[in-house]
């Protein structure tokens, strides 16, 4: 949570930054933000600061375009938050996500005796002890952290992720300016308090908290690796959990190609449609929101059953028809930015149900909301609602809720409890069993 301090206190303290930004913001035809939040008062103890001018061949660029030089220049926590309202299409105009969708935030890398002194703090031996290679040079940089290429003693290839030093201080200070920003622009500029940009900052701020720890990233790859441990399509890179901190994160290396150089994907012997259509598929199961539909045609054969009764004979009739009849399901489901889940599905004919006349229909449904970084899934709502007759559905339905808890202890193990309550009328799956309400407790390990 950003600190909540004084005003003077928090100018004081971070007067240099601040005076980098104004400049900044002033150098790329932004002073006009810094006099509507009278943002200098704050910042002007008894002296008079200077700021420069606008830079003339700056000035002619498009006003979307000077926002994402502005960011770049800030530094990471600005670019990472340019980047993530890229995302926003519902607040910012197109002209703009365009522009921010351009944000790079690779940087030269910092200096190898600072990788290796972190390295060593933070797994508690010398280099030499925990890896037999250990490539100085990185193979990529960028504003949070930069990659290492070594080998383990066992002799894996991995890659090592090393977070800057003193990065997590540098964000924390420039999230106590960009919220005081926040609050400045809702105070004193004419309709901003509807954009909520105080709400916004604090959306950033749990996102990039999130970035910086390396061990929650470690728990989503794994979670991740398990979602589709089954898809051929797709393979995810092992973690290696005894050498990974907080701030270093070691991963197995995985050598490939960039999906745009298409030269190269075909050289590989690839198809590049095939290769997007894969993605696409990829795309469609990790997005915030998925629409989904699938169904089937059974024709079966006519099933006749022929019954004795003394003193009436043989009487024949038909078990199953032979004529065509169809099942399919619909359905969807939204992640909201907060992490609430939503999931509901619309099906016609369940698996035990054969024949035209013996389809019933189901509606199920999810609301989840997780805590404490993905920890804690809290499922108070979900459950699926039965009809067997729309004419007289108020004599013929069945219901059953399924509350559910789930805890996370660790990345392999969990813990789920939880109830089945059902009720109905009529002949359906639920109301036949609706004497049998349950509470159940779960435990799960992954290996």
């Amino acid at each position: 949570m950003i600190p909540k301090i004084g005003l003077i206190s928090r100018t004081y303290r971070h007067i240099n930054r601040y005076r980098e930004i104004i400049t900044v913001l002033v150098k790329h035809g932004f002073g006009d933000l810094v006099t509507n939040t009278n943002l200098e008062k704050y910042i002007d103890f008894g002296k008079k600061i200077i700021y420069g001018k606008t830079i003339p061949k700056i000035a002619t660029f498009s006003r979307w375009k000077r926002i994402r030089m502005a960011l770049e220049e800030l530094g990471p926590a600005f670019i990472k938050f340019g980047q993530i309202m890229s995302n926003r299409p519902d607040l910012l105009p197109q002209e703009l996500i365009i522009e921010l969708e351009k944000l790079q935030d690779s940087v030269p890398p910092f200096a190898e005796k600072a990788a290796r002194q972190l390295i060593e703090e933070e797994l508690g031996k010398p280099i030499s002890d925990l890896f037999k290679e250990f490539q100085s040079t990185p193979i990529a940089s960028a504003s949070i952290a930069q990659v290492h290429k070594a080998m383990l003693n066992t002799g894996e290839t991995v890659v090592i992720k090393v977070q800057r030093p003193k990065i997590e201080q540098v964000i924390e200070v420039d999230l106590e300016i960009m919220l005081h920003l926040a609050t400045l622009m809702e105070k004193h500029i004419k309709g901003m308090d509807i954009l909520n940009p105080v709400g916004i900052v604090k959306e950033f701020e749990r996102s990039i908290r999130k970035e910086i720890d390396f061990k929650i990233e470690e728990a989503h790859i794994e979670r991740f690796g398990r979602n589709f441990q089954d898809d051929m399509n797709i393979y995810v890179p092992k973690v290696y959990r005894n050498y990974t901190t907080k701030k270093i994160l070691t991963m197995e290396f995985i050598d490939g190609i960039r999906v745009s150089n298409i030269e190269a994907v075909l050289n590989s012997g690839n198809d590049p449609e095939i290769v997007a259509s894969k993605g696409a598929d990829l795309v469609g199961a990790v997005s915030n929101i998925g629409i989904w539909a699938e169904g089937a045609c059974f024709i079966p054969e006519k099933v006749v059953m022929k019954t004795f009764t003394v003193g009436v004979g043989t009487q024949t009739s038909i078990a199953l028809d032979d004529e065509p009849y169809y099942k399919f399901v619909i359905g969807g489901d939204y992640t909201f930015k907060n992490g609430i889940y939503l999931n509901a599905q619309y099906l016609h004919g369940f698996v035990h149900e054969r024949g035209k006349d013996d389809l019933n229909d189901y509606l199920t449904f999810r609301f989840e909301k997780k805590f404490f970084n993905d920890e804690l899934k809290v499922v108070p709502i979900g459950g699926a609602v039965s009809v067997t007759d729309w004419d007289d559905y108020e004599n013929n339905y069945g219901l059953v809720a399924n509350p559910e808890i789930t805890y996370y202890p660790y990345d392999n193990v969990e813990i789920i409890t939880g109830a089945y309550i059902l009720n109905g009328k009529g002949r359906n799956m639920f109301s036949s069993l609706k004497d049998n309400d349950e509470v159940y407790f779960k435990a799960k390990v992954s290996f």
